[in-house]
C-alpha cells in the first residue's frame, strides 16, 4: 500500500507546479498530459522494469504474468491460499461479524491513525469534517476491505484521502462525492461504460466490475480517474458488497483492447488500490498473450495477497465465457451479443440515466413534490437488481436465488390444502404466498431476455405462475406415484432362488454368459436375428416374448446376481424385465453382423496385388 502511495505520488511530481495548484483546486485540468502525448504513452510513468517488460517476446509476458502469479502465492501460507482458492471460485463461507471484535478492531484503527496521520491530509479532512471521518460505518468499511487488519486500514485511509484531494478538491475532503460533482468530461468517460458495475452477480452473490479498454475514448487520466472514483462509491455504499466483496473481469480481447496504449493504467490501479473494496478475484481474458504485458505491470503494483486473486485466461469469446463459468461469472451476466459478442451496454446506461435521474430530482419536482419527467422515471425504474429475497423469472431455467427455494418451500406446505380447493380459493392462496414473499422483502422479477434487465411482474402474471408450480408439482408426484407402484409391483414378483439350473439365463456377473442356458439364448437370437432386423416393432417385440416363452417351456428361468460376487445369491426377475433383456441382445447381434458384413464387403472389394515371382 504504502508502494501504491508513492507511485502517484510520483504521477503528480511529474506536472508542473502550478498544475499540482489546480490538483488541489479540485480542476485539475492539467493533471496529465493528453494521451496524445508520447512520453505519457511511452510509459513515463511506469518504473523502468515495467517498461521494459513491453519489450519482450510473447511466451516471455505469458510466462512472466503467470510467475508474477505464481510467487505471489508462494509467499502466501495454506490457509490463505485456500481462503483464496474459495474466493476466486465463490466457494468460501460468508464473514460472520461479531460486535466486540468489531469494537476491538476499531479501537485498534484509531490508535494506529494517531501515530500515522500528522500532516496527513487525513488530519485536514478530520478537521474539516469530524463526524464524515470518524463515522462508525465509514471506518468499518476500511476495515472489511483489509479483512480486518487494522494497520492496513489505517494506510488505506490515508492514501483514500490523498487521492480524494488530488482528484476533487480540498472542498469535497470531507463529503460524500456524488453524480453533479463530475463535470461534463467525467461524465462522458462515465457513460462510454468502459468500466461498469453489472446488473447480474456471480454465483456467491458478489457484484461483476467489467472493464472494457476498447471503448474508452477519453482525452486524459483525470476525468478517467474520476469517473472510477465514483463508480467505486457506487459499490462501496453497499454493506454486502463490503463484506462478501466484488470480482472484476477485463476483457481485452483484438477488438476490446485499449486503442490508447493503456496510457494511465497505472493510476487507475493506485486509485483502486486505495479504495475500500475487497477484491475477490481478478480475471483478465485476453486472446493475445502480448496484452498481458499490462497486465503484468498492473499486477506487479498490488499486495501480495491480491496478486494471487488474479486469473489469466485465453482464448477466443466461447473459451473465455466457458472459462469465467468455472469461476463463478454466468455468460449471461457479461453484457456482450449472444451472436456477434459485440458489446450491449443498455443496461449500463439505465443505470447511468438512473444517477443522473437522482441528481436531478430536486430540480424536477416543485413545490408540491409533483413526479419526475416520465421518460426518466422510465429510465429509474428499467433498472432493477436482484437481491437475495426475490423470486427471479428466467426463461427455460431454474433459478436457485433465496426467494426462489422459499417460494417452492412454501408451495410444498400449501399444495395438499391448494389440491382440494375451487378455483377462487386456489387463488387466494396464491395471493397468501405473494404477501409472504413481499413480508420478507422479496420482488417478483422476471428477464425477458438472457443477460438483459430485469423487470418487475405484475400481481396477476404472478398468481398465474405460482397456479403453474402447484401444476407442476402435482404432475411430478404423480410420476412419482406411478414409478413407486411400479417398483413395489416388481419386487412383489421377485423370487428368491437357492439352485441355478443348467438352462437358466443368467446376469449380473461377467462368468454369466458362458452357463449353457446363457449360450442356448444366444443361439435362439442369432437364429432369429434376420427376421429381428427388418421386422416391425411390433413384431420385435413378438419376438423377444417368444424367445422369453420358449426359454421357459424348457424349464428355464431369468435370474440376476444379487449380493457380493463370491455369494451365491440368485434371484428370479419378472417377464417384462427379461423381454427388455432379450431385445438389447438382439439389437447387439444385428448390430455385430452388420458391422461383420460391411467388414468382409470392404475386403472383398479392396484389389491386392500380385507378387511377382
Amino acid at each position: 500500500m504504502e508502494l501504491a502511495g508513492r507511485w502517484f505520488c510520483h504521477c503528480f511530481r511529474k506536472t508542473s507546479q502550478s498544475q499540482r495548484t489546480n490538483a488541489v483546486s479540485g480542476t485539475m485540468s492539467n493533471f496529465s498530459p493528453n494521451y496524445s502525448d508520447e512520453s505519457h504513452c511511452s510509459g513515463s510513468y511506469l518504473p523502468k522494469a515495467f517498461v521494459s517488460s513491453q519489450k519482450c517476446s510473447d511466451t516471455q509476458t505469458k510466462s512472466g504474468l503467470d510467475a508474477t502469479i505464481a510467487q505471489a502465492m508462494a509467499e502466501l501460507s495454506f490457509e490463505e491460499r485456500q481462503r483464496i482458492q474459495e474466493d476466486l471460485h465463490g466457494v468460501s463461507e460468508p464473514i460472520v461479524e461479531d460486535r466486540a471484535q468489531i469494537d476491538a478492531c476499531l479501537r485498534d484503527l484509531d490508535v494506529h491513525l494517531n501515530s500515522m496521520k500528522k500532516g496527513s491530509v487525513y488530519a485536514t479532512a478530520e478537521m474539516m469534517g469530524p463526524f464524515y471521518v470518524r463515522d462508525r460505518d465509514f471506518r468499518l468499511s476500511f476495515l472489511r476491505s483489509n479483512r480486518y487488519n487494522a494497520e492496513s486500514a489505517a494506510r488505506q485511509m490515508l492514501n483514500f484521502f490523498s487521492i480524494k484531494l488530488r482528484l476533487f478538491g480540498k472542498e469535497k475532503l470531507a463529503k460524500e462525492i456524488t453524480f453533479s460533482d463530475l463535470d461534463d468530461g467525467d461524465k462522458q468517460c462515465l457513460k462510454t461504460g468502459c468500466l461498469q458495475i453489472l446488473p447480474m452477480t456471480d454465483s456467491a452473490g458478489r457484484q461483476i466490475v467489467f472493464h472494457c479498454p476498447g471503448v474508452r475514448p477519453y482525452n486524459c487520466v483525470e476525468n478517467e480517474l474520476r469517473a472510477r472514483f465514483y463508480i467505486f462509491m457506487c459499490l462501496w455504499k453497499s454493506q454486502e458488497t463490503q463484506k462478501k466483496g466484488c470480482v472484476v473481469v477485463s476483457y481485452m480481447l483484438g477488438r476490446f483492447q485499449d486503442k490508447m496504449n493503456e496510457a494511465g493504467f497505472v493510476e487507475r490501479v493506485i486509485l483502486a488500490v486505495s479504495f475500500p473494496l475487497f477484491l475477490a478475484g481478478g480475471h483478465i481474458c485476453t486472446d493475445h498473450v502480448a496484452h498481458c504485458v499490462h497486465g503484468k505491470a498492473a499486477i506487479g503494483i498490488l499486495p501480495v495477497s491480491n496478486r494471487a486473486r488474479f486469473k489469466l485466461h485465453l482464448g477466443s469469446d466461447q473459451d473465455l465465457q466457458d472459462s469465467l463459468s468455472t469461476f463463478g461469472i454466468p455468460r449471461q451476466a457479461l453484457p456482450l451479443d449472444r451472436r456477434n459478442y459485440e458489446p450491449q451496454f443498455d443496461g449500463f446506461l439505465v443505470w447511468y440515466n438512473q444517477q443522473l435521474c437522482r441528481e436531478d430530482q430536486p430540480a424536477l419536482q416543485d413545490a408540491s413534490n409533483c413526479l419526475l419527467a416520465p421518460e426518466r422515471q422510465l429510465a429509474a425504474d428499467s433498472l432493477l437488481r436482484p437481491e437475495k429475497n426475490d423470486v427471479l423469472f428466467v426463461l427455460g431455467r431454474r433459478v436457485s436465488n433465496a426467494g426462489n427455494d422459499h417460494l417452492r418451500t412454501l408451495a410444498q406446505k400449501r399444495f395438499e390444502d391448494y389440491d382440494l380447493l375451487s378455483s377462487k380459493k386456489k387463488l387466494l392462496i396464491a395471493e397468501e404466498m405473494i404477501n409472504e414473499i413481499k413480508r420478507r422483502g422479496g420482488r417478483f422479477l422476471k428477464q425477458d431476455t438472457p443477460g438483459g434487465l430485469w423487470k418487475k411482474v405484475d400481481e396477476g402474471e404472478v398468481c398465474s405462475k405460482i397456479m403453474q408450480m402447484f401444476r407442476n408439482i402435482r404432475y411430478r408426484r404423480a410420476i412419482q406415484d406411478k414409478s413407486n407402484s411400479k417398483s413395489l409391483r416388481i419386487a412383489s414378483q421377485i423370487v428368491k432362488v437357492v439352485q441355478v439350473h443348467l438352462v437358466d439365463v443368467l446376469f449380473g456377473t461377467t462368468t454369466c454368459k458362458n452357463h449353457p442356458g446363457n449360450m442356448r439364448l444366444r443361439e435362439m437370437v442369432k437364429d432369429l436375428g434376420p427376421e429381428y432386423d427388418s421386422a416391425t416393432r411390433a413384431r420385435k417385440t413378438r419376438l423377444a416374448e417368444l424367445v422369453v416363452e420358449k426359454t421357459k417351456s424348457m424349464g428355464g428361468r431369468f435370474l440376476i446376481h444379487q449380493g457380493a460376487i463370491d455369494e451365491d445369491h440368485w434371484e428370479m426377475i419378472p417377464d417384462d424385465i427379461a423381454r427388455f433383456k432379450v431385445t438389447k441382445l438382439f439389437r447387439n447381434v444385428c448390430r455385430s453382423t452388420t458391422t461383420a458384413t460391411s467388414l468382409v464387403e470392404s475386403r472383398q472389394n479392396l484389389e491386392l496385388p500380385t507378387r511377382k515371382n
